[in-house]
């Protein structure tokens, strides 16, 4: 079983040799998808040439995608030009509409061609097969040419086997961004790898002391704090091979990492990763193991040897301004419920202000260049780096060739001008982009850090979590707000929540519970009370009251009930009971008894104000 684990990291000490090699990766990517272009446009030529009514359906397309480009882009330029959010109107909406649905109709009928063209042209399969090979020997010779050493080309081709899906794949520009890696065939312990021995992967320990050495001091000899010489002893030093020297010798990249939590004994490391990311304008590191034990080495220590508990996911505004992700409901019929604070969610809704904000300034900005070319004349140079200036949407661009004006030969009359747009670009908008970068990231540890211990909770308290299969498009129940309030679409909130939720669910697979997943059809709508169906408006009523028995409920808590009844019948052994024996240290049942309820103690100690009872 894999499990990776990932551990902090600070700045290497050969950062510029490893920078390097990020670029010649993105280099090799930037080929691999450039060779994977050519290739769909070989196919397609291919394709046409067979099928003339294929190449008339592409071209009928081709033409009522430009007529949407251009009609989002005049509804974005109104927006532009108002600096707010200019609605379509209702000819606009249908007009878009239609269009969406004709080209959907000609997609439809460009995949039935080509499959026929398949099923039935020899020759036609022939020099589609020949263009594969021709595209395998390009890339052979990319990787022959790449200059990596063979774990980082690895990672790389393992990405680009995603080009042949989807879009066609995009070139991408090298901004510091990018990972290296070793692969370590059969698989290398832990231990071993802590020796110092092997010519691949080396983790050093920095002077770690033995057990009777004298307590570390600090810089006035005062001896440390029992948290820092505990923190002391984590820094370690990850040796991984980046390619080799002369006559075979290893090229190492040194890091220096935090290695907080042991993996446990007999792991073997099958990958190691180094990781760069730049947030808000900060370069941030961090290595990745990917470890292979077998799966009762992961299972935690302190996971309940009874009980069930269903768990319905979505989140939902509560009328108090709190935010509930999910509730559940446990055998022993306790509810705990999932609630991030009032102040968490402003947190959140500020960094969309922000980025909203930042938004306004780039618009302002474009504005004040375009004021300057139509009073002054348009100069050539400026004209060829601005052309289609109110189309940009990059920051990132427009700074770039501000910086380049600032050092060329003054223009007539853009002192004014240069002067507000240099604040605008190397003051305002760093500052902004690295607190609202920095201030997100902060709050997704946090919220990270909530669902952890919400899920450790259920674990200490219930051995099987039984969840549903859910659609994430789905599980927002409530992203309806007046158009006016909303400070991003509907579309940008939802995506956001579905990573949101894709992390508790990670955290309750991995959490250690005999993890349940069921159909969640009709759990909502069933009365957990009476077992009827019934019909009402989920998206604006909160609580029902059934219209067979009488009975209200909150719909979240019952689809959570209806889950732990269905989780219960379908396994009841494994769902409801555990034999005493398979606890460990349980000495008889009664023992084991006293360790339950010693961990559902433990675990209403972890339980927030906002995960008790409702």
């Amino acid at each position: 079983m894999i499990r990776s684990y990932e551990y902090g990291a600070r700045t290497p000490e050969n950062q510029e040799v490893i920078l390097k090699i990020l670029d010649k990766a993105n280099r090799y990517r930037n080929r691999l998808a450039k060779i994977e272009q050519q290739r769909r446009e070989k196919t397609d030529a291919v394709m046409l040439e067979f099928c003339p009514e294929l190449m008339s359906v592409e071209s009928e397309r081709d033409k009522l995608t430009t007529k949407i480009d251009e009609l989002v882009d005049q509804v974005k330029g109104r927006s532009t030009k108002a600096r707010k959010k200019v609605p379509m109107s209702r000819e606009e909406r249908e007009s878009l509409k239609s269009m969406k649905a004709e080209r959907k109709v000609l997609n439809d009928r460009r995949k039935e061609l080509r499959a026929v063209l398949f099923a039935e042209t020899s020759e036609l399969t022939h020099r589609i097969n020949a263009i594969g090979e021709w595209a395998k020997e390009e890339c052979r010779q990319a990787r022959a040419t790449c200059d990596l050493y063979w774990g980082t080309y690895l990672l790389i081709e393992g990405d680009a086997e995603a080009f042949r899906k989807g879009p066609p794949p995009r070139l991408r520009r090298f901004e510091g961004r990018g990972r290296i890696g070793v692969q370590i065939q059969n698989g290398l312990s832990w231990d071993a790898m802590c020796a110092g021995e092997d010519t691949r992967l080396r983790l050093i320990a920095d002077g770690v002391p033995p057990p009777d050495a004298p307590p570390r001091l600090s810089a006035k000899g005062v001896p440390l704090p029992k948290q820092k010489a505990k923190r002391a002893a984590m820094n370690y030093t990850l040796w991984m091979r980046i390619g080799s020297q002369d006559k075979g010798k290893p090229m190492w990249a040194k890091i220096p990492c935090i290695i907080h939590r042991q993996p446990p004994e007999g792991t073997m490391v099958k990958w190691a990763t180094l990781h760069r990311n730049v947030v808000g304008g900060v370069h941030q590191w961090r290595v990745v193991f990917s470890l292979e034990n077998h799966a009762s080495a992961w299972t935690k220590r302190d996971v309940a040897y009874g009980g069930a508990v269903g768990i319905d996911i979505g989140y939902r505004v509560l009328p108090s301004g709190r935010q509930r992700v999910a509730i559940a409901v446990g055998s022993d019929g306790r509810e705990h419920s999932l609630v991030l604070d009032k102040g968490m969610v402003d947190e959140f809704d500020k960094v969309k202000r922000i980025q909203s904000h930042r938004d306004e300034l780039f618009n302002e900005a474009k504005a004040w260049i375009l004021e300057y070319m139509n009073e002054h004349g348009e100069d050539p140079w400026l004209k060829s780096k601005l052309e289609h200036l109110d189309k940009w949407k990059s920051k990132r661009r427009l700074q770039d060739v501000i910086e380049e004006w600032s050092a060329r030969s003054a223009l007539p009359g853009d002192a004014l001008v240069l002067e507000k747009l240099e604040h605008w670009a190397f003051e305002r908008e760093p500052h902004l982009w690295a607190y609202e970068r920095n201030l997100d990231q902060q709050l997704r540890a946090r919220r990270k850090d909530i669902y952890r211990n919400w899920v450790v909770m259920l674990r200490r308290t219930y051995r099987t979590a039984i969840i549903e299969k859910m659609d994430l498009r789905e599980a927002i129940h409530d992203t309806k707000r007046p158009e006016e309030d909303q400070e991003v679409t509907a579309t940008q909130r939802r995506k956001a929540s579905q990573v949101a939720l894709s992390i508790l669910i990670q955290c309750i697979k991995n959490g250690g519970q005999d993890v349940v997943e069921l159909d969640p059809n009709a759990t909502t709508s069933t009365c957990h009370y009476c077992g009827k169906q019934c019909e009402w408006d989920h998206a604006k009523n909160l609580r029902h009251q059934c219209e067979h028995c009488g009975t209200t409920w909150d719909q979240d808590e019952n689809a959570a009930r209806n889950l732990l009844r269905a989780g219960l019948e379908a396994a009841p052994a494994e769902a409801e009971r555990k034999e005493w024996q398979e606890i460990e240290g349980a000495k008889s049942k009664r023992h084991a008894g006293r360790m339950l309820a010693k961990q559902r103690r433990m675990a209403e100690k972890i339980a927030t104000p906002s995960e008790s009872k409702s």
